[in-house]
């Protein structure tokens, strides 16, 4: 049995970070293979939802982590950053599942990042840790595509209490930013106020109505 984890929403401006930890045994493995697991990067969201359900079907446990922008943008205040949250709540996937093996989607500066995780684990697995992992893994890519198609459904969540769309979330989406733009007090609490695209919106916002 091993476990992978990954998670989704980590650059997104708008809703929250998703992180998914995946139990598979040596069967899942090659089954998920054999239908085309892989990065959820590379694969449309009517690919992921269709993959996500096979994942599911063969995994031994599934947990996620939801990290609202409220907590990141607490976190952030007091000078804990991004790959330190995604530490801690990796960490608590990892003590939820105690697995005897772990793989792991590390963002970049992974020495820094395995000393942080180390702090918070209450067992003592044996761990791989590499950057973009999900490529190499199809524990990892399976723990990708679940954290993404939950991620989405977060969205859509959010887009159905506001009657904002939001895209998919990211500073790069137009139609996330124009949402933002005009609807700044409905998605409030749902927005990442540390990164510097609030500042260049609220910027941009002034100078048009100043």
């Amino acid at each position: 049995m091993v476990v992978g984890i990954d998670e989704a929403g980590r650059g997104s401006f708008v809703g929250p970070l998703v992180i998914c930890g995946v139990e598979l045994d040596q069967r899942g493995m090659r089954k998920l293979r054999e239908d085309g697991v892989k990065d959820s990067k590379l694969l449309s969201s009517k690919r992921r939802e269709e993959l996500a359900k096979k994942i599911r079907k063969v995994a031994k446990k599934v947990t996620y982590e939801v990290i609202s922008a409220q907590e990141i943008d607490e976190r952030m205040s007091v000078g804990t950053n991004l790959n330190a949250i995604e530490a801690i709540h990796m960490a608590k996937i990892i003590n939820k599942m105690r697995p005897r093996k772990v793989i792991i989607d590390a963002p970049s500066g992974v020495k820094k990042f395995r000393e942080v995780l180390e702090k918070y684990l209450e067992v003592k697995p044996k761990m791989v840790l590499e950057h973009k992992a999900d490529q190499k893994y199809v524990v990892v890519s399976a723990a990708s595509i679940l954290a993404k198609v939950r991620r989405d459904k977060e969205l859509r969540k959010i887009e159905k209490e506001t009657g904002v769309k939001l895209g998919v979330g990211y500073p790069h989406d137009e139609v996330c930013i124009n949402g933002v733009k005009n609807h700044m007090k409905a998605l409030k609490k749902y927005i990442r106020h540390k990164w510097s695209t609030y500042g260049r919106i609220t910027q941009r916002r002034l100078e048009e109505y100043g």
